[in-house]
């Protein structure tokens, strides 16, 4: 499991939800230098998603990492306006940086009354349960990550349904996390499959409406698991 959410106690995306309120828009800041591992990186902050915080004065802001040197020709970038905002762009190869969101899936599986979570064995939110789910790798569609997502974590082979929810990603990252409803096979004698966790989870089963396991790891696996509750995806 993938999905890099860090797990902040008193987030609520209702305020989100209701007015769809989002600002993707990255300033011009004044940017410190981070050693890596091949060339040196800037960090620069981005402008806060507008989520009602609960019982919170402030929001923790996504970060994006922003070239210094090309990563084609190692040409010293500069920032340059292009398409109306400053990009980190090469003088040389005439390469630009776009700061692209990441993209991460998520399986709200439930049959017979309950709904599969995994445990998270790895930070961010390690310990917590979560709907199962991860980033997109390049060349896959929502539904193709989806199905390996869950395979990974919970051995199970599921099926991808309607798309639920498109929900922004809180924490370290900007991107946007993406919500099935998905299937599983029950088994011939009518029950659910017995999950096997692996890969970033360490733990997998199925929980009815009142045994939902404590820490929820991510806003919006609690989101979604008050609607199911509430019978919005019966």
């Amino acid at each position: 499991m993938r999905v890099a959410i860090a797990s902040e106690a008193g987030w609520t995306l209702g305020g989100w939800l209701r007015a769809r309120h989002i600002d993707w828009d990255f300033p011009a800041p004044t940017l410190p230098k981070v050693a890596g591992p091949s060339y040196n990186r800037r960090l620069c902050v981005c402008r806060k998603v507008l989520i009602t915080p609960k019982n919170r004065a402030s929001q923790q802001r996504p970060t994006v990492r922003l070239f210094q040197y090309c990563p084609y020709c190692a040409t010293q970038l500069s920032d340059r306006l292009v398409e109306g905002k400053l990009r980190r762009s090469c003088p040389q190869c005439r390469f630009i940086q776009f700061p692209d969101p990441k993209v991460a899936v998520v399986a709200l599986v439930h049959a017979l009354g309950r709904v599969l979570l995994v445990r998270r064995g790895v930070e961010p939110a390690r310990g917590g349960w979560a709907l199962p789910g991860g980033y997109l790798d390049a060349g896959e569609l929502p539904h193709e990550a989806l199905v390996r997502e869950v395979q990974e974590e919970s051995g199970l082979t599921a099926s991808a349904g309607r798309l639920l929810e498109i929900l922004p990603m809180i924490g370290n990252h900007a991107g946007l996390v993406m919500v099935y409803q998905a299937t599983v096979i029950l088994g011939s004698d009518g029950r659910l499959p017995e999950p096997v966790s692996a890969d970033d989870a360490d733990g997998a089963g199925w929980f009815a409406a009142g045994e939902i396991p404590r820490p929820v790891a991510f806003p919006s696996t609690e989101l979604m698991l008050q609607r199911w509750q509430a019978g919005h995806f019966d």
